[in-house]
């Protein structure tokens, strides 16, 4: 049943990530860059997830770790999407209250 989950999450993710690399085509946005390459990360760790848990033998603390770590980078290439979408700026923000 855990295999399924996977392969419908794999599935899942193939939708979005070739819609946003045909708008990033178009629009060659570095937003849609990072957006792409978080839901490529994502795709890789489903990937890999399916690998684990059908073909390959690996220890259960390295399939946790590898999940993790594509899930921290994903999270981290979102954030920055997001971040340079608002225009975020670069330091520390004075807060002028006056």
């Amino acid at each position: 049943m855990h295999v399924l989950w996977e392969i419908a999450s794999a599935i899942l993710v193939i939708i979005p990530l070739f819609a946003i690399g045909q708008a990033y085509r178009q629009s060659r946005s570095p937003r849609l860059l990072f957006a792409f390459a978080a839901f490529a990360v994502l795709e890789v760790r489903f990937a890999a997830a399916v690998a684990i848990h059908s073909v390959l033998v690996v220890d259960h603390t390295i399939e946790e770790t590898i999940g993790f770590l594509t899930d921290l980078v994903s999270i981290a290439l979102f954030a920055a999407a997001f971040l340079y979408a608002t225009g975020w700026p670069y330091g520390r923000v004075s807060a002028d209250l006056a």
